[in-house]
């Protein structure tokens, strides 16, 4: 649900819209970074995305998105990179990149 919405969308997503839809956390560590989750109740799948605000009419910039499985299994899968999932970052904030990775190991096994 979540890699599709921002297939969907592109680039500038509303950061409403995301808050609206799945659970948004903002980054302590870097305070214009944010980490969208989610997961099914019933499900161990997980999507995850790390999106940073980018402009003064509240979009957000997708730096990485993807899915993995929780549970005992704790397997981040799939990541693409950037929004367009092709890999290119514009200006890449590092320490957001590192803060975001950080956070998902609540829900996979980074090594």
């Amino acid at each position: 649900m979540l890699v599709e919405f921002i297939r969907e969308v592109g680039e500038n997503i509303p950061l409403k819209d995301l808050q609206d839809n799945f659970k948004v956390v903002k980054l302590e560590e870097c305070s214009e970074s944010y980490i969208v989750v989610h997961k099914e109740e019933s499900s161990i799948f997980i999507e995850f995305a790390l999106v940073c605000w980018v402009s003064s009419n509240s979009t957000v910039e997708v730096v990485f998105y993807g899915q993995g499985v929780g549970g005992s299994l704790r397997e981040c899968r799939h990541t693409w990179w950037g929004e367009e999932g092709d890999g290119y970052i514009f200006y890449p904030n590092y320490k957001s990149i590192s803060a975001g990775l950080k956070y998902l190991t609540k829900y996979f096994d980074m090594d």
